[in-house]
């Protein structure tokens, strides 16, 4: 019975050895078969991984000429070679411009789609191919400019990694306040009752100078979108900037002190508190090439700024212009010569002004409105050129004598221009009309959003000298007791039915006079105290000038705010011919506060928009002078109006890799 019970026992044993031995060497198999899958799984993810590193080095290079190309021709298509996709429309890349290989490879600087080994040769059996696809308002000369970018990377010919990246030109629409730079002894003021709304920029120290209420009386932070600046100034707070007061946000020992509110002060002057104050770097205006045609001139006369367009090579009427460029599409408004007035309007179907809404303080309907008076004709009243865009109605010109569409036709005593129409109205005997009657040119479809004007908007007869960068612009005093110190006319008025960018020529020093309020259809002018709001685009608005002067014409109080809804960029940095990718010079032009020490007590403004400047200039003093609030248009800091001035750097929009 035991010899029994050892054998069996002996038998099962035996079993279970063998069971184990085969089992192990499965297992043994298994893992010998594994082996080499995970050699070649580590290897597969070494080759992805350098052909994402290719890629990334193609985009890098791509990214880094782009910047390269806006600064030196400002249009990075020009001299490339593509070919369409047949993708056409907004939101499409209609051309295809492949980077990687000649006859566009040898135009890129510094470009690369390869990758070194160890001893700084590049690899060859690894290359990338780089297709550029612009936008369709890029490739038909608008901005800011958007491409996106295709990476290829291959080995040995075969696909191994793909990316797709879509990157935007930088608008300067996306600063709430900056200065290219500050004079010596001026500063910025922080009471309770100040705001620079968005990102704040200086190139060069921060002097501010704080008031002892926002403190003790708080209301609201001064600096609301962050404060950056180039340059530092030693204090106890080790914060940078340079304060013009005893009143500052930290102790002896440079600690930030906490006010009875239980409120710390640094979140009292910036949101975000001490952490909002930022050194950085210099950040340039757009650089200004003098000896060559401005972006704005060929949008407004072309429609768009194309490199093979030349304004050189056409015959440009004195006056006003707006072009059919070809099957309905218009051109943007070409003024050539001085403006003494320029007035934006709405009206309805019989000429009268369009009232704000009384509930929402907007305007929804009406037909837009540019009227002219030439320089030539400031002695009369009557004589301006008017250009209607029938957007809401027809519109029924008063009882007159007009001749429609040839200085030729007979003329009619009624005209109704029909709805979906710009109509160019000509006053008799001015530019483009020689006749006796009004003439009337009736086009299908609106223009682009761009007025450009070659002279001036107004007239300021200190900015009208030899040498206006030597003029006084820091205090200016305009009485018209003379005409030496003459100054009048302007822009005013209401924006309405589209984004617009009204623009003078900057390389000749051309300037800009606010005669009154300027706002837009889609915002509220709100009271102050009350912060205007935008959901909308539609009736963004900019002003470009190497002086933009805010004109004495009304007196406007404490609480009577003027009105400037618009972007505004004033000055230039003029670009180093010998060096084109360096810093440029910074030139004389501003934003120019006009008579402010004249006032008596503070006047209010209310700027909703972006506000740039060249040389930041004087507002006013402690007691008298301009006390303007910079609101951010958030809305307009990504879509600006037409052709308003980029940056030369690039923000990333999206990525993602391509599988197929």
């Amino acid at each position: 019975m035991n010899r029994r019970l050892n054998t069996r026992r002996r038998g099962i044993a035996l079993l279970v050895t063998m069971f184990f031995m085969i089992l192990l060497s499965l297992m043994s198999l298994a893992y010998l078969e594994l082996v080499p899958f995970e050699q070649r799984s580590a290897a597969h993810r070494n080759t992805r991984e350098q052909g994402k590193y290719v890629s990334q080095t193609a985009v890098q290079s791509v990214w880094a000429w782009l910047r390269y190309a806006e600064d030196t021709t400002g249009n990075p298509l020009s001299g490339l070679t593509g070919v369409d996709t047949g993708n056409t429309g907004a939101g499409k890349w209609p051309k295809e411009y492949r980077l990687d290989v000649n006859p566009n490879r040898s135009q890129i600087a510094g470009f690369m789609n390869t990758i070194q080994g160890s001893n700084a040769a590049p690899v060859s059996d690894w290359a990338s191919e780089v297709y550029l696809y612009p936008d369709t308002n890029t490739l038909n000369g608008g901005s800011p400019h958007v491409f996106r970018l295709l990476t290829i990377a291959k080995r040995n010919g075969q696909k191994m990694y793909a990316c797709e990246y879509v990157l935007q030109q930088q608008t300067f629409a996306k600063y709430g306040f900056f200065s290219d730079f500050l004079p010596g002894g001026g500063y910025y003021p922080a009471f309770k009752d100040d705001y620079y709304d968005g990102e704040f920029h200086i190139n060069g120290k921060m002097p501010i100078y704080v008031g002892n209420n926002l403190f003790t009386n708080f209301v609201k932070n001064v600096f609301n979108g962050g404060l950056s600046f180039s340059s530092s100034t030693t204090n106890a707070g080790n914060d940078g900037i340079a304060y013009q007061t005893s009143t500052v946000p930290f102790d002896g020992t440079g600690a930030e002190i906490t006010d009875a509110d239980g409120k710390g002060r640094y979140s009292k002057l910036v949101a975000g508190g001490k952490s909002g104050i930022k050194l950085g770097g210099i950040v340039p205006m757009p650089k200004t090439n003098t000896s060559t045609e401005l972006g704005f001139a060929k949008a407004a006369w072309f429609g768009r700024n194309s490199a093979n367009d030349s304004l050189s090579s056409q015959a440009i009427p004195a006056g006003l212009t707006v072009r059919d460029t070809g099957s309905g599409v218009l051109s943007g408004i070409y003024i050539k010569g001085d403006v003494r007035d320029l007035k934006l309007d709405v009206v309805d179907a019989n000429g009268n002004s369009v009232a704000r809404d009384a509930t929402t303080g907007l305007i929804n309907t009406g037909n837009s409105l540019t009227k002219v008076r030439e320089e030539a004709d400031a002695a009369s009243a009557t004589k301006y050129t008017s250009v209607y865009e029938t957007r809401s109605t027809n519109q029924v010109l008063p009882v007159g004598s007009y001749r429609i569409n040839s200085v030729t036709a007979t003329p009619v005593t009624n005209y109704t221009i029909p709805q979906g129409k710009t109509a160019i109205v000509r006053a008799p005997n001015t530019n483009g009309n020689p006749t006796a009657q009004t003439l009337v040119q009736v086009m299908d479809g609106y223009p682009t959003g761009v007025t450009y004007v070659d002279g001036n908007i107004g007239k300021v007869a200190k900015l009208n000298a030899a040498n206006t960068d030597s003029v006084d612009r820091e205090q200016m005093v305009n009485n018209n007791a003379s005409a030496a110190d003459t100054s009048v006319g302007g822009i005013s008025g209401v924006n309405y039915g589209q984004a617009r960018t009204i623009a003078v020529n900057i390389a000749q020093n051309k300037y800009i006079r606010v005669a009154g309020d300027l706002t837009r259809g889609d915002v509220k002018p709100q009271p102050t105290g009350t912060a205007e709001t935008t959901t909308s685009k539609r009736d963004g608005l900019g002003l470009v000038g190497y002086d933009v002067v805010i004109g004495s014409d009304n007196a406007y109080a404490s609480s009577t705010p003027m009105y400037l809804q618009s972007l505004v960029m004033a000055g230039r940095r003029d670009i180093d011919s010998s060096n084109p990718t360096g810093p440029g010079t910074v030139k004389a032009g501003s934003v120019v506060y006009e008579n402010w020490t004249q006032s008596s007590g503070m006047r209010v403004m209310k700027v909703f928009g972006s506000y740039v400047v060249g040389n930041d200039r004087l507002w006013g003093s402690l007691s008298n002078g301009y006390n303007p609030t910079f609101m951010h248009d958030k809305v307009l800091a990504n879509s600006p109006p037409p052709f308003y001035p980029t940056r030369s750097d690039y923000v990333l929009l999206s990525h993602s890799e391509v599988i197929k």
